[in-house]
């Protein structure tokens, strides 16, 4: 479907293609540095700033993500790891603020990440992971309402409902 959605802009030019990969992959590394920061706020790390700009350097510089920037075939990966990163990071918006919309596009951005890439699946067991750490180690009693997760493990539900429906398989290939 993503490349249906491109073709018509950028045809056979590869070049473009190149540049939006490269983009994508900024945008994942921006979002990576404000996942750190609030992950590093939360567990109280100094010099949060820089270990975040750390983070974030890694992630770009990482060998493996150079494949994907390069190779046009993996525009799934790159999607996909903008898609649940920005559902991440609109989770702990959400979790600040407790703003509906943030709670919509966290879920909006999972569901795409899940039809982009199954590996996606793995997101609401982060969540779940994260309110749990967040439950043992603050010291003030944390609120570990499984309420809006519960949304998260019925959109992978459906998901998956539907993928046994059109390919016979829940898992695998």
């Amino acid at each position: 479907i993503l490349y249906k959605i491109f073709f018509p802009f950028f045809g056979l030019k590869s070049s473009t293609y190149h540049f939006l990969s490269l983009l994508l992959h900024t945008t994942n590394g921006f979002l990576v540095y404000h996942i750190a920061r609030k992950i590093f706020d939360v567990i109280k790390l100094s010099s949060q700033k820089s270990w975040a700009i750390m983070a974030a350097i890694l992630f770009l510089l990482w060998p493996t993500h150079a494949e994907i920037i390069n190779w046009i075939a993996a525009w799934p990966h790159l999607w996909m790891t903008t898609f649940y990163l920005s559902s991440l990071l609109f989770y702990f918006k959400y979790k600040d603020s407790q703003r509906a919309k943030h709670f919509f596009l966290s879920v909006l951005f999972f569901t795409l990440a899940l039809f982009t890439k199954e590996v996606a699946i793995s997101l609401p067991f982060v969540i779940l992971i994260w309110k749990a750490y967040l439950q043992s180690v603050k010291k003030e009693k944390y609120n570990f309402s499984l309420k809006n997760l519960g949304v998260y493990f019925g959109t992978l539900a459906i998901f998956l409902a539907l993928r046994y429906k059109f390919i016979g398989l829940v898992f695998g290939y």
